[in-house]
């Protein structure tokens, strides 16, 4: 009877490891050449020191499958706050197109090593990707206020910084070497220079500020920081001072009032001791004079002047204190970043050392493991061998007793059935032989 067998299905092979990238919030340092040779970094301050760096935030999305890609930076700047409110941060926005990528290139080349503040901020090992662009990128603004205005000198740097670098071509993002896979970024950058890669629409500008969308950064629409640092709201007018002495002008001149009679006094200098009558004409002297009131208006106004003035001075003390904390702040915060980065580095420097360490003591105590279980096994295997031995010895010279034994008994009985028929042949021929003599004697 035939039988079939039904064909078993091929294993699939295993899954091979994605070259995806999907990250967000890496903090980035961006660089690019000027005409003399030198390098400028995207900072407040034009050839400043690694205080006034800007740190903007890198997200790279690339799909293997979909060939298409994001590189999007992301930048905050305080802005002249608006009425009714003390902070006013915005979020700027640079997108590099992968249409507009002409090469990709990872590292620098071989025998470079990153710059001295890169070194400091970052780390000598951080990865440097380079753009070289056909068209600049675009920077993305707010759609509100219409007029961008930077809250303090420090941040009007960072948007000039900004307006700079959207007119590069070619630009350096450095990152930390821990923040990306070298391989998938390698993945990347050649699929970036074969002009392969298109843009992911759902990461469109349409999609930024709550889904307002924002306008393209320019610089018609930048105005220079105000005088006051934005202590009073955008757009608000600012309060009516009281008029000064000069703007008041000269007043009527007083009238004769009691206080002069009484200043009179007697012709030897001391004041009379009279009381002064009440005439007809004193009736009204209650009523303040227009001189008096001119007099009282001036001292409120005066006061009020100082008091504005004083409020104002210290509005604008408090104003310029609260810029130099922000920007200590900002400072410290690079600073720490900075130090953490380094802990890190050193952390992961420890941690892969004690990695290292680890398997080559657990690579040691396997090799020992190995080498002693090889040992008794082949104690166990010479013991085998010798009870395998003996055993077999001993079965042999079983073996040999008892076929000997056995051969010595065949042997007796061979010999008695041989010495029974040459009794027997003896017997036949002395018979022939005394049969043949008794017929010769016959």
């Amino acid at each position: 009877m035939a039988s079939s067998t039904a064909s078993e299905p091929e294993p699939s092979p295993p899954p091979q490891p994605s070259n995806d990238i999907d990250v967000v919030g890496i903090s980035t340092l961006v660089a690019w050449d000027l005409a003399d040779g030198a390098t400028e970094y995207l900072q407040a301050v034009q050839g400043g020191g690694s205080s006034s760096l800007c740190r903007p935030k890198l997200q790279v999305i690339y799909g293997s499958a979909s060939c298409s890609a994001l590189f999007k930076l992301q930048l905050s700047i305080l802005l002249k706050p608006q009425r009714n409110k003390s902070k006013n941060t915005a979020q700027f926005f640079l997108f590099i197109p992968p249409e507009n990528i002409a090469t990709l290139s990872l590292s620098p080349a071989s025998g470079d090593e990153p710059s001295d503040i890169v070194q400091k901020v970052l780390s000598p090992d951080a990865i440097c990707l380079r753009f070289a662009l056909s068209s600049p990128p675009t920077v993305v603004a707010p759609p509100v206020p219409d007029r961008i205005v930077p809250k303090n000198e420090h941040n009007a740097g960072v948007l000039a910084s900004l307006l700079d670098l959207a007119r590069q071509t070619n630009i350096t993002i450095y990152l930390p070497h821990r923040a990306l896979d070298r391989t998938r970024l390698r993945t990347l950058c050649t699929a970036a220079s074969s002009s392969s890669l298109t843009s992911i629409d759902r990461h469109g500008t349409a999609t930024l500020y709550g889904g307002k969308g924002g306008r393209v950064l320019e610089a018609s629409i930048v105005d220079a920081p105000s005088e006051n640092g934005g202590a009073d709201g955008a757009g608000a007018p600012a309060a009516d001072s009281p008029p000064s002495y000069d703007e008041l002008g000269p007043g009527p001149p007083p009238a004769v009032s009691v206080l002069e009679t009484l200043a009179k006094g007697s012709s030897d200098g001391r004041p009379s001791r009279k009381r002064l009558r009440r005439s007809s004409s004193d009736a009204g002297s209650d009523i303040p004079s227009p001189g008096g009131e001119v007099t009282a208006k001036k001292s409120r106004d005066d006061k009020a002047s100082r008091e504005t003035h004083h409020n104002v001075d210290g509005m604008e003390k408090h104003t310029k204190h609260t810029e130099q904390t922000e920007l200590r702040m900002e400072q410290m915060e690079q600073r720490l970043m900075a130090h953490l980065d380094r802990r890190l580095d050193l952390f992961e420097k420890l941690v892969k050392d004690q990695i290292q360490e680890h398997k080559r003591s657990i690579t040691e105590m396997v090799e020992q493991r190995i080498e002693a279980h090889e040992e008794q096994t082949q104690t166990d295997l010479d013991y085998l061998r010798r009870e395998v031995e003996s055993d077999v010895e001993e079965q042999l010279i079983g073996k040999k007793a008892e076929l000997h034994e056995q051969f010595r008994d065949e042997r007796e009985e061979l010999q008695a059935s041989l010495e029974e028929r040459f009794a027997e042949l003896e017997e036949s021929i002395t018979e022939r032989f005394s049969s043949a003599r008794a017929v010769l004697e016959f």
